[in-house]
């Protein structure tokens, strides 16, 4: 299991880590958190041997890492857009997340993915864990994970939010352009 990005608090670190003690499988699965920062000292300090920090990872190094696993875990409560989840999913690989702002948005629950509905560890530990004991399901998600990833970029992505803008009333269709025109890939 893997989780990339910032070792800071508002990642929800702490729920994820109470997750891994619950977790079942512990002692045939790996956890791995590339990234750094704040937390990395206090979450060193409260795993098990079954637990790596590899620190700040990129490009080629980075990829490796995505290539190697099996399942992306993303516990944070407060993203705006999670990257992250994307180049995961474009690596191939199924995400556990909550269904919050962010995530929710990317993970078709089911499909490409778990969104956890109830935010606890425990409900966090039971994703994992079903996908982690599942080799089918898991590679299936991750098949349809890569295809959802390819299919993403800035201008769809813009065009959606302008969307959900004008589905609100809030906004009169005139006063909304989209004026960014790629067709590049985001992940």
């Amino acid at each position: 299991m893997l989780y990339v990005g910032r070792l800071a608090a508002e990642k929800n670190l702490d729920m994820l880590m109470d997750a891994w003690r619950q977790f079942p499988n512990r002692k045939n699965c790996r956890l791995m958190f590339v990234g750094d920062g704040p937390l990395r000292k206090k979450l060193e300090e409260a795993t098990d041997g079954q637990t790596i920090f590899a620190g700040y990872r990129y490009g080629e190094e980075l990829a490796r890492m995505f290539a190697s696993s099996d399942l992306f875990v993303f516990p944070s409560l407060s993203e705006t857009f999670g990257n992250v989840v994307l180049e995961a999913m474009a690596s191939g690989l199924p995400t556990v997340s909550f269904n919050v702002q962010g995530p929710g948005d990317i993970i078709q629950d089911g499909t490409t993915g778990r969104l956890v509905e109830t935010i606890g560890a425990k409900e966090l530990m039971e994703a994992m864990n079903l996908l982690s004991s599942n080799a089918t399901m898991r590679r299936n998600m991750g098949t349809m994970a890569r295809k959802h990833a390819e299919h993403q970029n800035w201008g769809r992505i813009m065009a959606g939010l302008r969307n959900h803008y004008l589905s609100t009333g809030a906004y009169q269709a005139k006063s909304l352009t989209c004026s960014l025109q790629t067709e590049q890939p985001i992940a």
